[in-house]
């Protein structure tokens, strides 16, 4: 009985429990509707957009903004009273993107304020989204580096569709910070203006215009759009919150628009644009700091989401090594100083990056070079170089008979932001640690690693002084321990893996077949870098496209008919060279040279593809290509080969990689 007992007194506990959580979510579904009412008045229009989203047309003098007693006597301000001055008269360019219409806008004397179809259980940015470790918060952008009064800025926003998560927030904006930027301190003022996907607020993965602001980094004030009191809407055609009417599509039309923060020089409020029309402003009574100007402009993207969640994708969902087209850009970059000039930063000394997780999120590619004195670079640690004198470009350059000019297509290698000091070099600084820096144990050419090559190479054996050639480049998707190059090679001595009398240059030097010498780049003594803008290692920025814009990347490798060093050159630079001294047979040139692909794997995995992954046979645009093979000779001229004699196919594997040579003999030939 006693037992019986204690269970019906644990049952009527559990539903006076559940009766006082019905009455607590009614009274705080009552009291959260009564707060409703204090933001919003009753509308004089209801519009519902294509893609659901509803705004209330208010008269503007009760709007959202004009509850905080901040702005009890604010004077409403229409438009701006001054418009920026460009000095070059650059115009922004004409992009093919807007807002989902409003259905006419709203009646005269009334503003647009969106009515959110998910109810935001905290109207502020610290607590809705919170900038504590309790949400990760990741930012990949450039910024002034300056501090000094700047009066806004503007940029052109390429806008992407991004599928996210109801607690996954990520956006392309622009900032205009005053303050310290230390989520721990509140001394930090910003209005924030640009493009933005928002489930928890919207619920949907619509990319939305929207606006932002704080005055003390989102302790106890600051919110979106008209979440709290703050904003003021003028607009009575564009809201914030209004939905993009179209994205870009990957690798096809683009679509962006002109966003502008701008400070108004007489009234100090703060401006929000969308391409000609004015939106609205932040009073200047919000803030401290930012009524005489910003001290930093900021361009780029944020990324939010719970700690125990994937971070979402930013800006395209793309590293912007593809390039343009396929990872989100901002352009037309310009600052506005606080006489509403616009101001063109010089990107090397007035913007920086910022980065909060380089390995996800990235305003480059991410590699890291390091500037080192170029007489304490790793070449110097090899015995062999004790007393070389370091040669800074080639003594000769090869003499073209026919004067033809290699193509020029638009692709180069990312840019160093600057490159190195004077007197120094970029090295590489990889990210994941070589385990062994030999190509003999790293990447065996013994039957431990599979090996192929499809390629063709010269049949005279003879002296030759380099080769150069228009090397098609492709993106390909490999697994950690798979290799595919696109090369030029120049060999001497014998090309069996048994033997250690072959010498060659490639990408990285290798002598003795890598039984006890050579490797990649700089990870073993070697090779000696000169050029402070280019290094080996860096990617290239843009690739070619199955069947369209094709991408080549001209490479020479040379020997100095005066010294004997190898060179390297990418294009015109001279990127470094390959010290005679490391050689034997290799002093005195090179008995062959070659021009094609080569492919490795651990033995237990499929090959990885080479070239562009396809057969020769789809022909250029679709199949991987090298043009304008030359040799060079050893006096430093051009020698145009004779495809019929003076080339031979070599493939180790033509059930999976081939090579197919085609073009006019004794001319331009390509692979």
């Amino acid at each position: 009985m006693t037992t019986v007992g204690v269970a019906n007194i644990q049952v009527s506990s559990m539903k006076v429990a559940a009766l006082c959580l019905v009455l607590f979510l009614v009274s705080f579904k009552a009291r959260s509707q009564a707060e409703e009412n204090i933001f919003r008045p009753l509308p004089v229009k209801t519009i519902k957009t294509k893609v659901g989203d509803i705004f209330e047309c208010i008269k503007i003098h009760e709007q959202p903004a004009f509850s905080n007693p901040l702005l009890k006597h604010h004077k409403i301000q229409m438009k701006p009273t001054s418009i920026p001055k460009d000095p070059k008269n650059e115009t922004f360019p004409k992009r093919a993107i807007g807002l989902v219409e409003l259905e006419g806008g709203c009646p005269i004397g009334s503003v647009p304020i969106q009515k959110l179809r998910t109810h935001p259980f905290s109207r502020t940015e610290g607590k809705y989204n919170s900038t504590t470790n309790a949400v990760g918060h990741q930012i990949a952008a450039y910024r002034t580096t300056a501090e000094r009064d700047y009066g806004g800025g503007a940029a052109v926003l390429n806008v992407w569709h991004l599928q996210l998560s109801g607690h996954q927030v990520s956006s392309i904006q622009i900032w205009a910070i005053s303050g310290e930027t230390n989520t721990a301190l509140r001394g930090m003022e910003s209005v924030e203006g640009g493009y933005q996907v928002n489930p928890g607020m919207h619920g949907d993965s619509h990319i939305r215009l929207f606006g932002k602001w704080t005055a003390d980094n989102y302790h106890h004030t600051g919110c979106y759009n008209a979440l709290c009191p703050g904003f003021v809407q003028v607009s009575s055609l564009l809201a914030l919150g209004d939905a993009c009417d179209r994205v870009s599509e990957y690798n096809g039309p683009q679509s962006g628009a002109v966003i502008k923060i701008l400070q108004d020089e007489s009234t100090g409020n703060w401006w929000l644009s969308h391409l000609h029309e004015q939106i609205g402003y932040w009073p200047k009574e919000l803030f401290g700091m930012l009524r005489t100007g910003a001290q930093r402009i900021g361009y780029g993207g944020r990324a939010r989401s719970n700690p125990d969640e994937y971070g979402p994708p930013m800006g395209s969902g793309r590293f912007p090594v593809e390039g343009p087209r396929k990872a989100c850009f901002i352009s037309n970059i310009k600052m506005i100083d606080t006489s509403s000039n616009y101001v063109y930063p010089d990107h090397r000394n007035e913007l920086e990056r910022v980065e909060t997780d380089e390995r996800c999120y990235r305003t480059k590619v991410g590699d890291i070079f390091e500037c080192i004195k170029i007489h304490e670079q790793p070449a110097f640690s090899n015995p062999l170089l004790k007393h070389h004198k370091i040669q800074m470009k080639p003594t000769s350059i090869p003499k073209d008979p026919k004067n033809e000019t290699l193509p020029k297509r638009p692709v180069g290698l990312v840019e160093l932001e600057g490159g190195c000091p004077v007197g120094s070099v970029p090295v590489q600084k990889l990210r994941t640690h070589p385990i062994l820096r030999t190509e003999g144990n790293y990447n065996g050419t013994t039957n431990a690693v599979s090996h192929q090559i499809a390629a063709y190479g010269t049949t005279a054996e003879r002296n030759y002084g380099g080769g150069t050639a228009g090397l098609n480049i492709w993106h390909l998707q490999l697994s950690g321990h798979q290799i595919s190059s696109i090369q030029i090679w120049a060999i001497s001595g014998e090309t069996s893996t048994a033997l250690r009398g072959m010498e060659f240059v490639e990408a990285g030097y290798q002598a003795d077949n890598f039984h006890h010498t050579g490797c990649y780049n700089t990870l073993c003594p070697g090779f000696v870098q000169v050029s402070s803008q280019l290094a080996l290692g860096d990617a290239c920025a843009r690739v070619s496209e199955y069947n369209g814009v094709q991408r080549i990347a001209v490479l020479t490798i040379q020997r100095d008919e005066s010294t004997g060093n190898w060179w390297l050159s990418f294009l015109d630079e001279q990127l470094g060279y390959w010290l005679k001294e490391l050689f034997r047979m290799l002093r005195t040139g090179a008995q062959r040279i070659a021009y094609g692909g080569r492919a490795r794997s651990n033995p237990d995995e499929y090959g990885p593809p080479m070239g562009s992954g396809r057969f020769p046979v789809e022909g250029p645009r679709k199949a991987c290509s090298i043009s304008h093979l030359k040799m060079i000779d050893t006096s430093s001229n051009y020698v145009y080969p004779d495809q019929r004699n003076e080339l031979e196919r070599i493939e180790t594997d033509e059930r999976c990689y081939r090579g197919l040579l085609y073009g006019i003999s004794g001319g331009s030939s390509a692979l």
